[in-house]
């Protein structure tokens, strides 16, 4: 009996170690951090002086290869070289005009326009007005929209308690086809916000405050909180097609705010958010952008990278926040010398390395 004590006792011990020697493994080779290498200067992309905007609100690039600009009343359209090509509608009281927009959004043919939350507007790629349609409820900000003209937005509906804000889909004609959960329900898609003054999440700033972020996919959308570390996939059916829970490795930086969430209520004063965005690549690469971080007094992000699949590929820094990235460019919003709003893009030298990486095995589904 003491022999077989003994021998277990060695093969447990065994076991540890090779359990120590595989999480060593593990984290020394499936996690890699680079920087993004710029080759030359930054450069001006997009002067919005030539349309007159004080205010960059969004900067999107559509699937036939023109850019939009959401500035503080209008959409503005550019080409490849980013010269101007025009506006997209215009304010008024009529059919195909706008009072106030809030957010946009593209699918394979078409622009959908968020009208103060209450109205949606669709238009032609060429910019034609085609029809319009009100909202059964409050649509905040950006929005997936379907070839069928289906859209997964973050909506928001007020109660005897309070606001709650939850992702809801809307057939194409704007009424609520489901929620993600019922209304009802406090967790991953549905936020209470107190009568005392609770932030809307995905209404003002995913950099800074508690926020529902959207990532449209082709024939889905990527869905997260930024105050957790799960990312998720669904169809435009709201069926859950994959997931990205936690992110690849800890950060010691990372401020743990998860438990944050069991409240009934979101206040104001709340811990630092995870990321502040989901980019996708030319590949539908998914870019997790974690929240600025202090370096010597310089700003860090950094991009967690995933296949379209939702497998770790590997991490990057970059000295500026994307609001996009396509073809070796990283686009963000900056200022020019006189202070105008302008998009700047930096080519990236060490792209290849992305796009021929290949998943480490973290976060398989």
């Amino acid at each position: 009996m003491r022999q077989r004590g003994a021998v277990l006792i060695a093969i447990i011990f065994v076991a540890m170690l090779i359990g120590i020697g595989f999480f060593k493994l593990h984290q020394s080779t499936q996690f890699e951090e680079l920087e993004f290498i710029k080759e030359g200067e930054e450069e001006i992309f997009i002067n919005t002086r030539k349309s007159g905007a004080k205010l960059i609100q969004e900067f999107y690039l559509s699937r036939w290869g023109k850019y939009y600009v959401l500035e503080q009343d209008k959409i503005t359209e550019w080409d490849a070289s980013g010269n101007l090509c025009g506006e997209i509608g215009s304010t008024g009281q009529g059919p195909g005009e706008f009072t106030g927009i809030i957010g946009m959004g593209v699918n394979e043919e078409k622009i959908f326009i968020n009208d103060q939350g209450r109205k949606i507007i669709i238009y032609s790629r060429k910019g034609e007005f085609l029809r319009q349609f009100p909202l059964d409820t409050f649509l905040a900000g950006n929005f997936a929209a379907s070839n069928d003209d289906e859209i997964i937005g973050v909506t928001l509906s007020s109660t005897e308690s309070g606001k709650i804000g939850q992702i809801t889909g809307l057939d194409a004609k704007g009424r609520i086809k489901y929620f993600l959960q019922e209304p009802k329900d406090h967790g991953l898609w549905t936020l209470r916000f107190s009568k005392e003054g609770g932030v809307a999440g995905g209404i003002i700033n995913p950099e800074n405050l508690p926020a529902f972020i959207i990532c449209p996919a082709g024939n889905g959308v990527w869905l997260a909180h930024n105050s957790q570390y799960f990312i998720r996939f669904y169809d435009y059916s709201g069926n859950l097609v994959r997931t990205i829970e936690g992110p690849p490795f800890s950060r010691e930086t990372t401020p743990d705010i998860s438990s944050q969430r069991t409240r009934n209520d979101v206040h104001r004063r709340n811990p630092a958010p995870l990321f502040s965005a989901l980019i996708l690549d030319e590949s539908n690469r998914l870019y997790v952008i974690t929240t600025s971080r202090k370096r010597r007094k310089q700003k860090i992000y950094i991009a967690d990278i995933y296949s379209e699949e939702g497998n770790y590929l590997l991490s990057a820094k970059c000295q500026a926040k994307p609001k996009l990235i396509n073809n070796g460019f990283l686009y963000f919003i900056s200022e020019d010398r006189e202070g105008w709003p302008v998009i700047k893009r930096i080519k990236i030298k060490n792209y290849h390395e992305i796009l021929s990486r290949r998943p480490t095995g973290i976060h398989k589904n």
